[in-house]
């Protein structure tokens, strides 16, 4: 073949491709969520909110505990809640679980749990809450469910709760349910 007739090919094959990815470019693509179609759902349709409204719990002294769980839009269905108190703390009226189903609707929440718990020790604590749900074909908690912390420091006189242990000032660090020493100082 000749130099001539190479050139010619090139530019055949080159200007085909050419032509094939501006016609690519151009195609009529399909909607990402079209009309008929729900839009894909958030990350998880549920939100909860764990506090103690009053504040927390000094040592010997009681407070209410309560669980909130907001759905959006879509309902839930055989929702359990259940919380883990460590042995700082006693029930002392209420329930500490709750099962059901959360209607569908724009933003619904529901008071699954109150309860008045005592703290009985002093420390450093950690009140988990179990969080499972089956949401129908949308969305479902991972296996064994999503698990919520909420850190609790008890002292004789006040008492400090929140999503991040009060007793550590940076990030999101794994405590244990018993009580934290403090380091020793050097001699």
């Amino acid at each position: 073949m000749g130099t001539r007739m190479k050139h010619l090919l090139a530019t055949l094959v080159s200007s085909s491709l050419i032509l094939f990815f501006i016609a690519a470019g151009c195609a009529v693509k399909p909607p990402l969520n079209p009309p008929d179609v729900s839009p894909i759902p958030p990350t998880s349709p549920v939100d909860w909110e764990i506090s103690f409204p009053d504040g927390a719990p000094p040592l010997n002294r009681e407070a209410r505990l309560v669980v909130k769980v907001t759905v959006r839009t879509f309902g839930v269905k055989n929702m359990s809640v259940n919380v883990s108190l460590p042995d700082a703390f006693q029930l002392m009226s209420g329930n500490l679980s709750w099962v059901g189903d959360i209607a569908r609707g724009d933003k619904v929440t529901v008071e699954a749990i109150t309860a008045v718990i005592k703290s009985v020790k002093t420390g450093n604590w950690t009140i988990d809450t179990l969080f499972n749900f089956d949401p129908g074909s949308w969305f479902s908690a991972p296996e064994g469910g999503i698990h919520y912390r909420t850190y609790v420091a008890v002292s004789e006189r006040s008492a400090e709760w929140g999503k991040r242990p009060p007793w550590y000032k940076d990030g999101d660090i794994e405590v244990p349910s018993q009580p934290v020493k403090a380091p020793s100082s050097p001699s």
